[in-house]
């Protein structure tokens, strides 16, 4: 064999060997990941929350009328479908006729599925603000439950400053909160059917004499060119500040992925990433599950509440599962507890945390965060035992003294009985001495009487 190919196969079972050794590391970086255009991105599981991929889902955006998406959920939560809305001029004018509209009119009735369907349809903005004043008298009473629900459902950094997300400098959003509103709201069954509608008839009403026809604006629902299998629903959005923002939700095979791009250069852009961050979603994660046995901890070093050192059993009652990608093997994924600030007592909130190693590429590396169901410290433990060694020496004590004064109860009894017995035998004694006299004193008397009639017979 020749030296450079003994050379050769010494470097290749070099890189083998350090494959094998760093092989989660390795095969998630083999892993093609979406190249996306957009400025922000994220790709969330619907079910638990968790983030599989992101780019700078934490930066604030403009969402343009992705935020259609909460003012239909609020509308939804809170109203009746057949209740009616009378547009008012306010709803109606402060809405330029530049932006989307339905042309809706002072004083017209409509229904409050049709605002529904113009706001998700058509990204009406008049029908948005039909809804706002629907449900809480005034825009700006609606806005401030909009960032108040956002925060409700786990969003981190948004505020909502109108019904419709037209440009104002303090209303914004970030795409994780996005992909958190979106996870909620298909959670409501009313929410996602009408969130994946292709098609409305809105009738005639009051002021319109004509029936007005809706379709979807979000391509993967309409459009061949862009359609996509297993699409849930969705919300385009478009200003000039904002640039093209998009939510998708799609199913396949019992798993739901959230998809949210923000800021897209080009129209076709936010199609072709989401595109991209399903595809990744739905084609290179596998479920791991953790059994509790696999994540408590029996001895967890603590400090107690009277600043003592010592350890804590800390339980989970049920199994942890979430997704990480297929090339990575359950036993590289780190658990990190996580103890909060001050003493610990047993009702202390503690979690764990799974983590992908450092260095691993290709997906987000935090796994998720959860709970200890039961934490049990030594030290109450100790305490509870020695508390209980404590009240079983009373409880000793106690039956100890409790028999001593029950058998003296007994041999009380016994003497009694016994001197009582005596007593009786004494008088029994007694008794018979005097019966024993009595008939002596008699048997002396008859021979007296015997002798003196003897006596008196002889004379």
């Amino acid at each position: 064999m020749g030296e450079n190919m003994k050379r050769s196969i010494s470097f290749l079972l070099i890189v083998t060997i350090i494959c094998a050794l760093c092989s989660p590391l390795c095969l998630a970086e083999g892993v093609k990941q979406p190249e996306i255009i957009s400025e922000s991105a994220v790709l969330m599981d619907a079910a638990t929350g968790q983030v599989l991929w992101e780019k700078n889902m934490h930066e604030r955006k403009y969402p343009a009328s992705i935020t259609k998406i909460m003012t239909v959920l609020l509308a939804v939560e809170n109203l009746q479908m057949a209740d009616t809305i009378t547009m008012t001029e306010s709803a109606v004018h402060s809405v330029s006729r530049d932006s989307s509209h339905i042309a809706l009119t002072t004083d017209e009735v409509i229904t409050v599925e049709d605002a529904v369907c113009a706001a998700l349809l058509m990204s009406a903005n008049d029908a948005c603000n039909g809804l706002a004043e629907k449900v809480s008298g005034s825009i700006e009473k609606f806005a401030a439950l909009m960032t108040a629900k956002a925060a409700e459902v786990g969003a981190l950094d948004t505020n909502f400053n109108n019904a419709n997300g037209l440009k104002d400098e303090n209303h914004y959003t970030t795409a994780y909160d996005m992909a958190m509103i979106t996870r909620y709201a298909v959670q409501n069954e009313t929410f996602r059917n009408y969130f994946g509608m292709k098609q409305y008839t809105m009738q005639p009403n009051n002021k319109q004499p004509e029936k007005r026809p809706f379709n979807n604006q979000h391509s993967m629902l309409t459009d061949p060119k862009f359609a996509y299998e297993g699409i849930v629903g969705g919300k385009a959005g478009y200003t000039t500040d904002a640039l093209y923002t998009l939510v998708t939700v799609a199913e396949r095979d019992g798993r739901t992925l959230v998809a949210v791009v923000m800021r897209s250069p080009k129209l076709n852009d936010k199609y072709t990433d989401t595109k991209a961050l399903l595809d990744y979603g739905f084609s290179n994660f596998q479920k791991l599950e953790f059994s509790p046995n696999e994540v408590n901890k029996e001895e967890f070093p603590v400090v107690n509440q009277d600043g003592d050192e010592t350890t804590a059993r800390l339980t989970m009652n049920e199994p942890i599962s979430f997704y990480a990608l297929s090339s990575i093997k359950k036993d590289a994924i780190l658990q990190t507890v996580n103890l909060p600030e001050g003493k610990i007592s047993k009702d202390s909130s503690i979690t764990v945390t799974f983590d992908l190693p450092e260095g691993t590429t290709g997906m987000y590396a935090d796994l998720g965060t959860y709970t200890f169901h039961e934490v049990v410290l030594k030290s109450d433990e100790e305490a509870a035992a020695a508390a209980a060694a404590a009240a079983a020496g009373k409880a000793s004590a106690k039956n100890f003294w409790s028999a001593v004064g029950s058998f003296f109860k007994v041999v009380g009894i016994i003497v009694l009985v016994i001197v009582g017995l005596f007593v009786l035998l004494v008088i029994a004694l007694i008794l018979r001495k005097q019966h024993y006299r009595r008939k002596k004193r008699r048997r002396a008397f008859e021979r007296q009487l015997r002798q003196q009639r003897e006596k008196r017979n002889s004379q």
